[in-house]
């Protein structure tokens, strides 16, 4: 198969020859080009499915070797130590699943450990975040025997992680995040709820850092859900951003809305295909979103509205981004931003009845 090799266990004693093995071609490219159909192999067990009498394998030589190893004792023991101790180690991802890793531990002779991708603030995929042959940092807690597994905690975001953020896996970790929460790139999916430090307010935009190498952007219609009356009266966008509550240097909650994509006009997640000095994440702090469940995303009907799919007569808030000039036989129009990427023009002529405001449009309608 394209994705990797299925087999059928021969003898021994540690699979039932009712299973069916599977070997992902990360876990059979050392030997993928020496085996055919009919070939017989020895694999290490990295997990069971009993239920559906499925078995994840592995030819890498590191793991098939340790296996068999007769110094198995030896590193039981040094693991036993590890767990009492609480001692942080090495670990490497053998298989990401939907709910746990499957890993091996390099100085405990490469024994077989699980570990758990969910947290109570991580929004995402673990597939977003983990790959095989990821290294990570992790502290077992459990030793398996007896029908049970070796644990393992994850230990996020550990010094030895960043040391170069800017490489893969691992090391794409945030630099002194903001919130807690943030521990790497991948954790700032859409619909999470994270603090974020205001660096400066440009235009129509606040510039967010959430860590020293992850930056979001808040954009003027993401402020509030109806214009309030602070916001009404307000002279700039600097003031519309004051009515809110967000000023340089202040450090906000906000939800995350995710990568804008301009092409598709949607709100993509974070994925191992962006790069954290590349990615502006878009944010929000409308009360709506804000008191929805973290992890969703309300619609994104206005925010993402375009010239295909706003409606003649459908009433829009918006916010001035300048003025054009009159030319020739057009007259002065007043640029509007009606959503993230989408610009409105409202001609003078329609903005007000004042001749003094139609003759000297600039002076009262400011961005």
């Amino acid at each position: 198969l394209p994705y990797g090799l299925v087999v059928s266990p021969v003898g021994g004693d540690n699979l039932p020859e009712s299973f069916s093995g599977f070997i992902t071609t990360d876990q059979a490219k050392e030997q993928i080009d020496q085996v055919a159909e009919g070939t017989t192999v020895v694999a290490c067990v990295l997990d069971v499915d009993s239920s559906k009498k499925i078995a994840d394998c592995s030819l890498r030589g590191a793991l098939v070797d340790a296996n068999a190893s007769t110094k198995g004792k030896d590193s039981l023991k040094a693991l036993n130590k590890a767990v009492k101790k609480a001692q942080e180690t090495d670990v490497v991802v053998e298989i990401v699943k939907d709910d746990y890793l499957v890993l091996s531990l390099p100085q405990f002779g490469n024994a077989i450990a699980f570990a758990s991708t969910k947290t109570y603030n991580d929004c995402s995929k673990p597939f977003m975040r983990f790959k095989v042959g990821q290294s990570l940092k992790g502290v077992p807690i459990r030793v398996g025997g007896s029908g049970k597994r070796t644990l393992v905690l994850l230990r996020r975001g550990s010094d030895s992680d960043i040391s170069d953020p800017r490489s893969s896996g691992s090391k794409r970790a945030a630099v002194d995040p903001v919130d807690s929460a943030i521990a790497y790139f991948e954790d700032c999916q859409p619909g999470a709820k994270l603090k974020a430090r205001v660096i400066d307010i440009s235009g129509s935009q606040a510039n967010l850092e959430l860590a020293s190498n992850i930056k979001a952007r808040l954009h003027i219609s993401e402020l509030m859900d109806d214009i309030s009356p602070a916001a009404a009266s307000a002279k700039s966008s600097n003031e519309v951003f004051a009515a809110a509550g967000i000023s340089a240097g202040k450090t906000i909650l906000v939800k995350l809305l995710g990568v804008h994509n301009s092409k598709t006009e949607k709100f993509l997640p974070v994925t191992h295909r962006l790069t954290p000095q590349k990615t502006i994440i878009e944010a929000t702090i409308r009360p709506s979103e804000m008191a929805a469940a973290t992890g969703t995303v309300l619609g994104d009907e206005i925010r993402l509205i375009t010239t295909n799919t706003i409606e003649v007569g459908q009433v829009v808030h918006g916010f001035v981004k300048g003025v054009t000039a009159a030319n020739g036989t057009q007259v002065a129009s007043v640029m509007i931003y009606v959503g993230l990427s989408l610009v409105g023009f409202l001609p003078i002529t329609a903005a007000t009845s004042s001749f003094a405001v139609a003759s000297n449009p600039e002076k009262f309608f400011t961005a």
